[in-house]
């Protein structure tokens, strides 16, 4: 174990700008969420960021059998959760049985499969023992071992009788959750939540991991989760010593902490090019609402490629108007905005020259998936004018903004998050850059959560400017939820029940060839034809990875910065003062 012994005592206090929307692992939607189910749910396996390779968690060996196609783990012995009942197979099992139960909304379920639609194939998941637990895969897949990576084992014995009465709801350990009834395996349990302010996490006394002197960990004897306004507000807080580290530092503080680093006590870590994207996509949905018999508002959605909705429903609102959708799912529109869209100058004025152009997903810093040659629609907005003059918008009344075809204004909306002032900034030179080709585009901003209910809910947006995190590993095989048309992030519509376009339907065929072939250079040849088609598509116009740098309160032992997400508390578990 590469850890050195630590002492035990004192506390950590890290900075977020949003708390959780829910504690249950199953809803896990947000970061935030993930990064709090990752302190109170330890993995089957887990991925050791620093040094980049896979390590045993719950699981303290596995194999695999290649005639039987079966994946079997071999967990450690005398684990217990939180409450000190014993951890088993059967709680693995139970997050499979949660996972296909078809009354949980759940976006993870397709990593869990082969085949497409009718004939897609489930792996069958066992526990012929208290210590054992297999994945069977019904055909040859790649991606098996990191999709199974994604199993959190969950307290059967709690769980359980909540979901056989019907109660395993979206609101089970949501955001009001009493703490005392959570049960957790991991290093942290969740002692209070003052909504807005502050979470508390304090140790599990029953955690798994201990050092090689025997001392159980975590160290810390106490992790605050402060809840601040906005990036801004992280470095202020920062330099007065409310918090311990920031590890996302704006491109225009650099140079402050630099100077104030000696006198403040820290230090800066330097990490290079980040495996995050900024990016814009625009509302590609083709579903709506009708009234039913009821009376009440239900969604309609196609369930194949080109299937309209039918006229016999009453009073139908499609989530999307069909003029903006005329102009959204035009892939020949979203390429003129990628090339009326300055990314240079965004790196120059707000990330200060600190980052790099990107024209797809997947960074160049990623370097065994990225491709170097996919295309790039880049600044030319002679280009885009000349593209959106072919599509036949144009300024028809002289007010200096294009209309369509029909005489329908292109007027959009790009909407952002509020508390992340970098997003904030770039969508108003976004906006700049649209309008100087004739668009007429407004910003919004708004709260974090209420942005994630739009994306996944309402569908009530035009276009949207975010971030995109690597999975972990940074792995294809993590990439499923934005690649696959049935995908959770899927840009524009998400979670479709068939895919909308040809080229939808041959990244489904694509990701799903990936994962039949063992052999690396075919999987890499794959992708990066993946990377091809979703660059020339253009679903969602990334526009650049920033250089990365963090910042930690000296005397913090076991640090080990790595680039990827989360840069400094991916072993949260380890880390501890030096000195009292």
């Amino acid at each position: 174990m590469d850890i050195t012994p630590g002492r035990y005592g004192g506390q950590l206090v890290i900075p977020a700008v949003e708390g959780p929307r829910s504690f249950n692992p199953i809803f896990s939607s947000s970061i935030t969420d993930q990064y709090v189910s990752g302190l109170q749910f330890s993995p089957l396996y887990d991925y050791d960021w620093y040094h980049q390779q896979d390590r045993p968690a719950l699981a303290r060996s596995w194999e695999f059998d290649k005639a039987s196609l079966t994946w079997t783990f071999h967990l450690r012995e005398g684990v217990k959760w939180s409450d000190g009942q014993p951890l088993t197979a059967r709680d693995f099992l139970i997050y499979t049985e949660l996972l296909f139960d078809p009354e949980i909304p759940n976006s993870e379920r397709f990593f869990f499969q082969t085949g497409e639609g009718e004939t897609a194939q489930r792996y069958e998941f066992a526990a012929p023992d208290e210590l054992t637990f297999t994945v069977r895969i019904p055909e040859p897949d790649a991606f098996s071992f990191q999709n199974i990576g994604l199993i959190r084992a969950l307290p059967r014995h709690v769980i359980e009788p909540v979901w056989r009465r019907g109660a395993f709801k979206e609101d089970f350990w949501s955001q009001g959750v009493d703490p005392a009834e959570l049960v957790v395996s991991g290093p942290f349990k969740l002692t209070s939540y003052r909504q807005g302010e502050a979470l508390t996490f304090e140790p599990n006394p029953h955690y798994w991991r201990y050092d090689r002197q025997g001392q159980r960990l975590p160290y810390l004897e106490r992790l605050v989760m402060l809840i601040v306004e906005d990036m801004e507000a992280m470095n202020l807080r920062f330099l007065s010593g409310e918090t311990d580290l920031l590890e996302s530092i704006k491109p225009e503080n650099l140079n402050q902490l630099q100077d104030q680093a000696q006198a403040g006590n820290f230090t800066i870590h330097e990490l290079g090019p980040s495996l995050n994207t900024t990016h814009y996509f625009f509302n590609l949905h083709r579903g709506g609402t009708y009234l039913n018999e009821k009376g009440e508002r239900v969604e309609w959605e196609p369930e194949r490629m080109g299937e309209e909705p039918p006229a016999s429903l009453r009073e139908f609102l499609p989530y999307l108007p069909a003029r903006n959708a005329r102009w959204f799912m035009d892939p020949e529109f979203r390429r003129a905005c990628s090339e009326a869209t300055n990314r240079q100058r965004m790196i120059d004025n707000i990330l200060y020259g600190l980052g790099a152009p990107l024209y797809g997903p997947v960074p160049a810093s990623n370097r065994q998936w990225h491709n170097p040659d996919i295309p790039r629609y880049a600044y030319n907005p002679d280009s885009a004018r000349a593209r959106l003059d072919a599509l036949g918008f144009v300024d028809r009344d002289g007010d200096g903004f294009r209309e369509d075809d029909e005489g329908h204004p292109i007027r959009f909306s790009i909407v952002t998050n509020r508390g992340n002032d970098l997003r904030e900034r770039v969508v108003q030179l976004l906006r700049e850059d649209l309008r100087a080709v004739g668009l007429e585009v407004e910003t919004r901003v708004l709260e974090f959560n209420n942005l994630i209910t739009v994306l996944k809910e309402t569908f009530d947006y035009d276009a949207c400017l975010l971030g995109l995190g690597t999975g972990v590993p940074p792995h294809p095989a993590m990439g499923g939820s934005l690649w696959r048309s049935d995908g959770e992030v899927h840009p524009g519509y998400p979670e479709q029940k068939a895919p909308q376009t040809e080229w939808e339907a041959e990244l489904d065929r694509l990701y799903a060839a990936m994962k039949r072939t063992f052999d690396p250079e075919e999987q890499r040849r794959i992708f990066f034809r993946m990377q091809e088609i979703y660059a020339e598509m253009q679903p969602s116009i990334h526009l650049f990875t920033q250089e990365s740098h963090v910042a930690t309160r000296n005397g913090l032992g076991n640090l080990k910065p790595t680039i990827i997400r989360s840069s400094v508390t991916h072993n949260v578990d380890e880390l501890y003062w030096e000195a009292p």
